[in-house]
């Protein structure tokens, strides 16, 4: 196949594959720094060879982030046949090849249909990698050709080859002046040309106050100018002030009145994720094998322990035996809740035990369950938990109900203890543009945006020792299992919201 029937096949396979009514392939044009619509099925197809700006969008964060992205309905409608962004939910993920970015793979459904999943995602991820590995050769020869007109600015004493040349390449004088850069290197920096060239090192690479005063380039001075190239990880500070992760090599060439040294630079970001992605799979595999294996080798000893214990403590009422065993019998209780979630965690329901479930229905009857949770407790510190229930209609969805349960009884347990002093929870199930939204609010203590940030990791807890980090991480995959997603609003002294996103049962599902 040619290109053009190559991007063709991606995108028509792309819209049978995930039901999408409007699927866009768009590759990257170097020279320009926009996205030029290569191929398309929907309202775009009228639209091939059009130009969008490179950060506009949804194609635009994937660009800047080189992260898949999924996102629900917008409210406002584009106009058909424009090249604006589907109206209805959408997934964009990125297009490679050898790790290159080249371009954004992107597929919108109907704004009444059901949102894209995890395992949409991957489907297209799959298109995408397949297409970038067809495309690769002949963009890489356009990208090469449009990074020699990027680096024909610089002086040909220190140009690199286009393919040695990194991301950006910035020359410093004596290391302080800045006083050559490619045309790569103003757009990534966000500076014009004349711009650059008037900035100094600590610009650009943030440094102690002291540097200034501190030689750090002299025990490897002489090799860099006998042609030694040195890398290091460092980050950039762009003229919005933003920090990027990059990888800097260096090299000092000699001129009459001193040196310079050329920095090749290259993004980090796209590696960074990468890692921390790999690592979280790998914790997450790991995981479920502790889960089933720690639970089968701990429990029975663990049983035999927890019933010596009730036992001794039944048959004694010595103060002081009774303050030595009391501790170790809730000791081994905590193991043993611990290892349930571990249990839990690496043995998810499987979609064939899924029914059609009411979420108004489900609501209720979590609340009710949770009941001893927020009550008991609230009564006991002395302050006052009111939960509402607040259900509109009955709004089916599927999936398996001791799951769901179990997720909502989370969010409940989390509330709760966000209240202290006392205060609100409410539970409503709504129909969302089509979706079933089911939200667990709080008018407690809430959370910083940084604890938001990485409250659904692994392991990330506030409440040692009695949590163990893995509530809300089963939350979202339970969630994820049922095509949904997970949103957390919160701020510090103003609650949290959790709403819960599903597809919405219809009666030819």
């Amino acid at each position: 196949m040619d290109n053009a029937r190559v991007g063709a096949t991606v995108v028509e396979q792309a819209a049978r594959l995930l039901s999408a009514a409007d699927v866009r392939l768009t590759l990257l044009d170097q020279s320009s720094d926009t996205l030029v619509l290569h191929s398309a099925v929907g309202p775009a197809a009228a639209a091939l060879g059009t130009h969008q700006p490179s950060g506009a969008g949804l194609a635009g964060t994937v660009l800047q982030t080189g992260t898949p992205v999924r996102r629900p309905a917008v409210p406002s409608t584009p106009v058909a046949g424009s090249a604006d962004e589907p109206p209805g939910p959408a997934v964009a993920v990125p297009l490679r090849d050898k790790g290159l970015l080249l371009g954004v793979l992107l597929a919108g459904r109907p704004r009444t249909a059901a949102q894209f999943t995890v395992t949409d995602q991957m489907a297209l991820q799959v298109l995408a990698d397949l297409a970038g590995a067809r495309l690769g050769t002949a963009y890489l020869s356009a990208a090469r050709q449009a990074r020699a007109r990027e680096l024909a600015v610089l002086d040909p004493a220190w140009r690199p080859p286009p393919d040695q040349a990194g991301d950006f390449i910035l020359v410093v004088k004596n290391r302080r002046q800045v006083i050559d850069a490619d045309g790569a290197a103003s757009r990534f920096l966000g500076y014009p040309r004349p711009a650059l060239l008037e900035r100094v090192l600590a610009d650009i690479i943030p440094m102690p106050a002291w540097a200034d005063q501190v030689d750090n380039l002299g025990a490897i001075r002489g090799e860099m100018l006998a042609g030694k190239t040195f890398t290091f990880d460092t980050v950039v500070r762009r003229r919005d002030a933003n920090l990027i992760p990059v990888r800097l090599e260096l090299r000092a060439f000699p001129v009459p009145d001193g040196f310079v040294a050329r920095g090749i630079f290259h993004d980090r970001r796209t590696e960074e994720r990468a890692q921390a992605w790999a690592l979280q799979a790998e914790t997450l595999r790991l995981l479920s094998d502790i889960g089933s294996g720690l639970a089968h080798a701990i429990n029975s000893p663990l049983a035999i322990v927890l019933g010596n214990m009730e036992m001794l403590l039944g048959e004694t009422q010595d103060p002081d035996v009774r303050a030595l065993l009391e501790p170790a019998r809730n000791a081994a209780e905590r193991i043993s809740r611990a290892l349930q979630d571990l249990q839990r965690f690496a043995r998810p329901v499987m979609p064939g035990a899924w029914t059609e479930i009411d979420v108004g229905q489900l609501a209720r009857d979590s609340v009710e369950a949770s009941r001893p949770l927020w009550e008991t407790g609230s009564k006991a510190a002395g302050q006052s938990i009111c939960v509402r229930v607040e259900v509109q209609g009955r709004l089916p969805i599927r999936g398996h109900a001791l799951e769901l349960q179990e997720a909502l009884h989370e969010l409940l347990t989390n509330a709760a203890q966000a209240l202290p002093e006392g205060g609100t929870i409410v539970v409503r199930t709504e129909d969302a543009q089509g979706q079933v939204a089911i939200t667990v609010a709080d008018d407690g203590v809430g959370m910083s945006e940084n604890i938001r940030q990485f409250c659904m990791e692994p392991f990330f807890t506030t409440r040692r020792p009695s949590g163990n980090g893995l509530g809300l991480n089963r939350v979202e995959h339970i969630v994820q299992r049922h095509r949904g997603t997970v949103e957390i609003e919160s701020a510090e002294g103003q609650g949290t919201r959790v709403t819960l996103r599903f597809p919405l049962l219809r009666s030819n599902d």
